[in-house]
């Protein structure tokens, strides 16, 4: 569910498959709103304890060094809690960069695209107007054949020729099923 947040082409254009027709901004329901609140609670919860955690391995880290330059610690002790410090660094950079992403991923505009190429015929709602999961918000005319269902009482006979009137002209058309 969402909103028309803009709209790319006009109803006539013609389109390729892929063409981004308009964008939809999304509006999360009251549920997916609270699962993404609680999303990034986890998150953020995640980032202070990467952050807590960085502070301690720095700490041990610099305490490493001391001890190396008296010889007490071996080098590969410290090399050990140098690269401790780089992980905890690397865990609250991926934790922030999470959070960064979840609040990229809300709100923005997802772009409506042409299924095929064609004439876009329809566009159903409106600038700024809502549209629900499933429903169709464009039309696509793609070039080809159509389809014409006639509804014909039983006992009509078969043609052995038909036509369509389709704007001010008149088309052939053939019988695929009675």
């Amino acid at each position: 569910t969402g909103r028309v947040s803009q709209v790319v082409r006009a109803i006539g254009d013609h389109v390729a498959a892929g063409d981004e027709i308009a964008r939809i901004a999304p509006t999360p329901a009251a549920a997916e709103r609270a699962s993404l609140g609680v999303q990034r609670a986890d998150i953020n919860a995640q980032a202070t304890q990467m952050q807590e955690e960085l502070k301690l391995r720095e700490a041990e880290a610099a305490r490493a060094r001391e001890l190396a330059r008296d010889g007490i610690v071996s080098q590969a002790k410290l090399e050990e809690a140098e690269a401790a410090v780089a992980t905890a660094r690397a865990r609250l950079q991926a934790a922030r960069e999470g959070l960064v992403a979840q609040a990229g991923a809300v709100g923005r505009p997802v772009p409506l695209v042409a299924p095929a190429e064609g004439t876009l015929v329809a566009l159903e709602p409106a600038l700024g107007e809502g549209v629900d999961a499933g429903r169709p918000v464009a039309r696509v005319l793609r070039a080809g054949a159509r389809r014409i269902d006639l509804s014909v009482h039983a006992a009509d006979p078969a043609a052995s020729a038909y036509e369509a009137k389709i704007g001010d002209g008149w088309l052939a058309a053939r019988l695929i099923t009675r």
